[in-house]
C-alpha cells in the first residue's frame, strides 16, 4: 500500500537534524539516577512514618493485640506511601521517562506491586487479629464488625480486593494468557482502588481524624500524583495531537513481513523527539482508539515525517498492514532514555536484532548527522533476504564513519556457534575506555550480547539496553 502524498525516498544525511549532545560532562548515567530516586522515595517513607510514629495519637498501649495494632496501622501507612510512588513510576513523567527509561521505571513498578500488596496484607490481618485480642472476640467476628460497622472500612477492602485482582494478573503466568487490551483495562482498576483507600485512610486512620495539617498534606500528595497522570498520560497527548494534527501518510511493507508505518503533520520540527526514543501510537479508528501500542521511531525524526516499523505478531499489527493513508493517530510520548546522549565515548556500537535494528537506525542517523563520532552497526538476521531500510543503510554506508556488519545464520547450542560470540564482540571494540554499546532485540539475544560486552572489558555504564514497558 502507497500513497503519492509520501516521497519513497529514504532520509538523507545532508538534512538538518536536531542535535544530540552527548554526555561529555560529568552527569549521572541512568544507574546513578535511579539511585538517586530510590534514595529518595525511601526518605520520604521514612520521614512520614516518624511522623506517624511520633504522633500521640497514632499509638496504642497495653499488650499483644495493641502492638498488633500498632505494626498493623505502620504497614498500611507504608504502603499508602508507595502506592504514590508506584504510580509517579508510571505516570510517565519526562524527567524520569528520559533520564531512567521506561524499562527501569516499568520494572521497578512491578517489583514494588508485589510488596505493596504484602504490605497491605498485612495491615489488614494484623490489625483484625489485634482488636479481636483487645476485646477478647474471635477473628472471624471482628473481622465482620470491622468491615460492616466501621465507616469505610468495606471500602477499603474493596481496595484491597482491586489491587490483588491487578497483581494477580500481572504475573507472567497469568499475563501471558490474557489479551494487551483486557489486562490494560484490568490495570485501570487500581485508581478505583487508590480512591477507596484513600477514603478509608481519611475516615479510620487516627492521624488523619485529629491533625488538620496531616489530612492536608496527604490530600496534597495524592492531588499531586493525580495531577501527573491527567497531565502525562492524557493531556499531554490530546494537546500534541491538538498541535500536531498526525495523520498516516504512507504504509509500505520491509522485505522480513514488517510494516511500516509514516505520520506526518504540522510542525514536527517542534516536536522534542530524538532518534531511539518511542510512542505509543493510538490509531483513531473503529476498534482502535482504546488501544496504545508502544513503536520505536524507525528513522531518525526529520521534521516532515516519523515513522514506525512493527513485525506482524499479533492482531494490532497484522492490522497495521490495511492501515489507511489518512488516519488520524494520538501520539503518547516521547519515552525512553535509549538515545545519542547516552554516549560519553568517541565511537558508538550498535548491535540490534530483528525488529530491534529500528530505534538503533534512528541512533546512527542522529549521531552521524550531528557529530563526528564513528558508528559500527551489526545487525543480526536469520538470513540476508530479511535485511530492512536497505536504502537507507547504503546511504549511511556513504559516510566514512559509518560500518555495517550484517550477521546471519542461527546460534548454535555453544558460545563459539553464536554469530555474536563474545570472541567476535570482543574485535569490535578497539578502545573499551572510549566506546558505548546499544543493544535493542529478542531478550535472550540481548542478555547475551550484555554478557560478551562486559567479557570484552567495557564498563557495564556504557552498555544501554531499553525495553517497551506495558503499563
Amino acid at each position: 500500500m502507497s500513497s503519492a502524498v509520501l516521497p519513497t525516498e529514504a532520509p538523507v544525511l545532508d538534512r538538518a537534524l536536531p542535535s544530540v549532545e552527548p554526555m561529555r560532562r560529568l552527569v549521572l548515567t541512568r544507574r546513578a539516577t535511579a539511585w538517586l530516586v530510590v534514595a529518595s522515595a525511601g526518605l520520604v517513607c521514612f520521614a512520614v512514618l516518624l511522623y506517624w510514629w511520633s504522633s500521640p495519637v497514632t499509638r496504642e498501649t497495653g499488650g499483644t493485640g495493641s502492638v498488633l495494632v500498632e505494626l498493623g496501622r505502620s504497614a498500611g501507612m507504608l504502603s499508602a506511601i508507595l502506592i504514590l510512588v508506584e504510580v509517579t513510576l508510571m505516570a510517565r513523567v519526562p524527567a524520569l521517562e528520559h533520564r531512567i527509561g521506561t524499562d527501569w521505571l516499568a520494572a521497578a513498578h512491578r517489583w514494588l506491586g508485589g510488596y505493596i500488596l504484602w504490605l497491605v496484607l498485612i495491615h489488614t490481618v494484623t490489625i483484625t487479629i489485634g482488636d479481636a485480642l483487645a476485646v477478647h472476640t474471635s477473628v472471624v467476628h471482628e473481622a465482620a464488625v470491622l468491615v460492616l460497622t466501621y465507616p469505610d472500612v468495606l471500602a477499603g477492602t474493596v481496595g484491597l480486593g482491586l489491587l490483588a485482582l491487578v497483581v494477580m494478573t500481572s504475573l507472567r503466568p497469568i499475563r501471558r494468557r490474557l489479551r494487551y487490551e483486557t489486562w490494560q483495562w484490568v490495570h485501570l482498576y487500581v485508581y478505583v482502588g487508590i480512591g477507596l483507600a484513600f477514603a478509608h485512610q481519611f475516615a479510620t486512620g487516627a492521624l488523619f481524624m485529629h491533625s488538620l495539617p496531616a489530612r492536608v498534606v496527604w490530600a496534597s500528595a495524592h492531588g499531586s500524583v493525580a495531577f501527573l497522570v491527567l497531565r502525562y498520560r492524557i493531556g499531554d497527548p490530546i494537546w500534541r495531537y491538538a498541535r500536531h494534527r498526525f495523520r498516516v501518510v504512507d504504509v509500505t511493507s520491509e522485505p522480513d513481513g514488517s510494516t511500516s508505518v509514516y505520520v506526518s503533520g504540522r510542525r514536527l520540527d517542534r516536536l522534542p523527539v530524538v532518534g531511539g526514543q518511542y510512542f505509543r501510537w493510538r490509531f483513531l479508528v473503529r476498534g482502535g482508539w482504546s488501544q496504545a501500542h508502544p513503536f520505536s521511531l524507525s528513522a531518525a525524526p526529520n521534521g516532515s515525517w516519523l515513522r514506525m516499523t512493527a513485525k506482524p505478531v499479533g492482531d494490532h499489527t497484522n492490522w497495521l498492514a490495511h492501515c489507511q493513508p489518512g488516519t488520524r493517530v494520538l501520539l503518547e510520548g516521547p519515552y525512553g532514555a535509549l538515545s545519542g546522549r547516552l554516549r560519553r565515548g568517541r565511537e558508538v556500537l550498535l548491535i540490534g536484532g530483528g525488529s530491534g535494528v529500528a530505534p538503533l537506525l534512528a541512533i546512527a542517523e542522529h549521531v552521524i548527522a550531528s557529530g563526528t563520532d564513528a558508528v559500527t552497526l551489526v545487525y543480526r538476521v536469520s538470513d540476508a533476504g530479511q535485511v530492512n531500510f536497505g536504502d537507507e543503510l547504503v546511504r549511511l554506508q556513504r559516510t566514512d564513519r559509518f560500518r555495517l556488519l550484517v550477521v546471519t545464520g542461527h546460534r548454535g547450542t555453544g558460545d563459539d556457534d553464536d554469530p555474536l560470540s563474545p570472541a567476535m564482540l570482543r574485535d569490535l571494540i578497539t578502545e573499551p575506555g572510549c566506546c558505548d554499546a546499544y543493544v535493542c532485540g529478542p531478550p535472550g539475544m540481548t542478555e547475551r550480547v550484555n554478557r560478551g560486552l562486559r567479557a570484552a572489558g567495557l564498563p557495564i555504564g556504557r552498555i544501554h539496553t531499553e525495553g517497551f514497558a506495558l503499563a
